[in-house]
């Protein structure tokens, strides 16, 4: 039912149109908000991948997979795979906060390991953290930088 001046929102509640300006305006915000979050995860799992390469050259891991966005994996809160021996497997995601690894825990629990990767971390921070975070030592790459 629509009604001069607006428009209805179920049977009871008119819109002006100021309410609809400003619904979407709520609404670009939001998806602002999205693309930034998406800019930064994929920002975040960039820099892991680079961190988990040079883990892989100094000998500590075997090899890693990066799973497919929006893959099966990735669905499952999978980001990588890393093998610290060709036969040993750990799940690993990334967030680029600890909001939102608050939010992974309380959907996965701590199966799934997670590492955070804040903005101001250089690529020696970052390379220990994943390290702590897959629980190998971190002593060996500290000396050979």
């Amino acid at each position: 039912m629509k009604i001069e001046g607006g428009r209805t929102l179920g049977r009871h509640k008119q819109l002006t149109n100021r309410d609809i300006e400003s619904m979407q305006i709520k609404r670009r915000i939001r998806i602002k908000r999205e693309e930034e979050a998406d800019r930064r995860g994929k920002t975040s799992e960039e820099r892991v991948a680079r961190a988990l390469e040079s883990i892989k050259l100094a000998g500590e891991i075997h090899h890693y997979y990066r799973t497919w966005p929006f893959g099966e994996l990735d669905l499952q809160a999978i980001d990588f795979q890393v093998y610290p021996e060709s036969d040993w497997l750990i799940n690993l995601q990334v967030k680029s906060s600890a909001r939102y690894k608050r939010r992974h825990i309380q959907a996965h629990g701590m199966t799934i390991p997670c590492v955070v990767v804040n903005e101001d971390m250089d690529d020696r921070q970052l390379v220990s953290e994943v390290m702590r975070v897959l629980g190998i030592a971190i002593e060996i790459i500290n000396e050979r930088h």
